[in-house]
């Protein structure tokens, strides 16, 4: 029973609400859902890699059938290998590909259908982007992007390259970074973190916020300015995107609000100007 009122409550707050009950049935579906279709795609790269070590088996009945008759194997055996050997360079990468997204689907196994991950996808950034698992085959797998781009990836590259699961991940962490003036009092800078953990306290049932932030100094620029680092802890993953941008956006505004409230901006340093005449030669 503790386990089922765990699913609908949240944000541990021990009461349901309607929204936490419709939210609870609509993620179970989607979990079910998930589960379904991976078990699908399973069924269908099992079945195409049954296909493959079928024909292998069949070649060898045959060589056996063979040399049940009286069939003389050795010179069929030299004469396919002679076959094989030419065709291998024009099979063998293609070899080595499917070995390695068998490893990688079946051994590795670092996603199934339905998690979001952030991988290098081809859109010419340069960055990680996130995407939801859509489909899994035996040479490719289909990603569906925030922006409802759909990539078909091969196997063996990914098997090649970092990516990060976000279904599978823990709580997860908003992190800013604000620039203030170098003469801000410190007295000001402690009071900007007692609001964010106020903040981060007022927050923590309704939103999922825990009340632990971090806040420091990591740096100062050019002796006028210093970097502070906050971050917000967000209870749960960000399988749900629109999670992650509603406490995204809120703690974005606590910052602002929080620096205006006490004064603490950033402005360019003055820089001399000198109109005196100079010689030119």
């Amino acid at each position: 029973m503790e386990q089922v009122f765990a699913l609908f409550d949240r944000d541990d707050s021990n009461d349901i609400t309607h929204e936490e009950v419709v939210n609870g049935v609509v993620n179970i579906y989607k979990d079910h859902q998930s589960l379904a279709l991976t078990l699908q795609d399973s069924q269908r790269m099992a079945h195409k890699l049954g296909e493959v070590l079928g024909a292998g088996i069949l070649i060898a009945l045959i060589f056996i059938w063979l040399r049940i008759f009286g069939r003389d194997i050795f010179a069929l055996t030299l004469t396919f290998a002679s076959v094989l050997v030419g065709v291998s360079v024009l099979i063998g990468p293609a070899s080595a590909n499917l070995f390695a997204s068998i490893v990688f689907i079946f051994v590795q196994r670092p996603f199934d259908v339905g998690d979001r991950v952030f991988h290098w996808f081809p859109d010419g950034r340069g960055e990680m982007q996130n995407a939801v698992v859509t489909r899994i085959d035996l040479l490719i797998t289909c990603f569906r992007a925030w922006d409802e781009k759909v990539y078909y990836l091969p196997n063996h590259v990914l098997a090649t390259r970092p990516i990060i699961n976000i279904q599978r991940s823990g709580d997860q962490w908003h992190e800013f970074f604000i620039q203030v003036l170098a003469s801000t009092p410190s007295q000001k800078l402690w009071e900007l973190k007692a609001k964010c953990v106020e903040f981060a306290e007022k927050h923590n049932k309704p939103s999922g916020i825990h009340p632990h932030i971090q806040f420091a100094l990591t740096g100062v620029e050019n002796t006028n300015r210093l970097t502070i680092r906050v971050c917000f802890r967000q209870k749960g993953n960000w399988q749900i995107l629109s999670r992650k941008w509603a406490v995204q956006s809120m703690c974005t505004n606590c910052i602002v609000n929080s620096c205006k409230e006490l004064g603490i901006t950033y402005t360019q340093p003055q820089l001399p100007l000198d109109f005196n005449k100079q010689k030119l030669f």
